[in-house]
């Protein structure tokens, strides 16, 4: 009775363990992905963007114009960097001996760039020779038509996955030649007429002088699983799986 009791708590303790994996992998899979980004170009880039998963426990900023640009957060906080001490001044009288080191390190250097040059020269050959005998493996291959039209309906999967609910964006742009100016602008209004973007994206002309400013703003969440099982049904299609299998399944050399 004493072991059916405990081979009972043992099952219970262990389906309990299940159920909380399970609970969590369902959680982390389905959690929304919350994303915004500012984007914008006025003689320099600029850019940020914040993404927060789980209830925003963790949070990813990208931002180019802080240091660093990239941060990332849990709860809130960000790992803060140890500060690198600063390198001790040489004494005066090691100043002969450091000059004779610098020397033969200068020279050290010379020889071994001479030979990074060589060996550059080779690997660029290398890299051309591999570079055609893959061109000629994927020009072979008997499914590349039905690759071509999976790869496509990957990237479509993944941009429905991460389309924004909101966004806007404005234009301005300008040329030497006003003629040339007033054509691409005809043209930037006639695309945003019969993409229905008219309520959205702002475009207006500089006609005096060369000038490019953009600024967009998009807002939307995605979800981890909406951007896994694209990738695994990819994976899983014959035209593909052919290509990858040998990479997962490498083959043991005998002997």
């Amino acid at each position: 009775m004493i072991v059916l009791w405990l081979l009972k708590v043992l099952i219970l303790i262990l389906v309990g363990v299940l159920a909380i994996m399970l609970f969590f992998a369902l959680l982390a899979l389905f959690s929304p992905i919350w994303y915004r980004l500012n984007a914008g170009y006025d003689g320099k880039k600029a850019i940020l963007l914040r993404a927060a998963w789980l209830f925003r426990i963790f949070t990813v900023v990208y931002d180019t114009n802080a240091a660093p640009a990239f941060k990332f957060k849990i709860c809130g906080r960000a790992g803060k960097r140890k500060r690198r001490r600063p390198d001790a001044e040489p004494d005066s009288d090691n100043e002969s001996e450091n000059k004779k080191r610098e020397q033969i390190k200068e020279e050290n250097d010379g020889a071994e760039t001479k030979e990074d040059e060589a060996d550059e020269k080779l690997s660029i050959v290398d890299k051309a020779r591999e570079f055609k005998e893959n061109l000629d493996k994927v020009l072979e291959y008997p499914y590349k038509k039905r690759l071509i039209q999976q790869t496509l309906l990957l990237l479509k999967r993944v941009f429905k996955a991460i389309l924004p609910n909101d966004a806007d964006g404005e234009f301005r742009f300008g040329f030497d030649d006003p003629g040339l100016t007033g054509m691409l602008l005809g043209a930037a209004y006639a695309v945003r007429e019969t993409t229905g973007l008219y309520e959205r994206v702002r475009v207006s002309a500089d006609f005096e002088k060369n000038y490019f400013y953009i600024k967009c703003r998009m807002e939307g969440k995605t979800r981890l699983w909406s951007l896994l099982w694209p990738f695994l049904a990819y994976a899983v299609r014959k035209p593909v799986w052919i290509i990858i299998k040998p990479l997962i399944f490498k083959k043991r050399a005998k002997g």
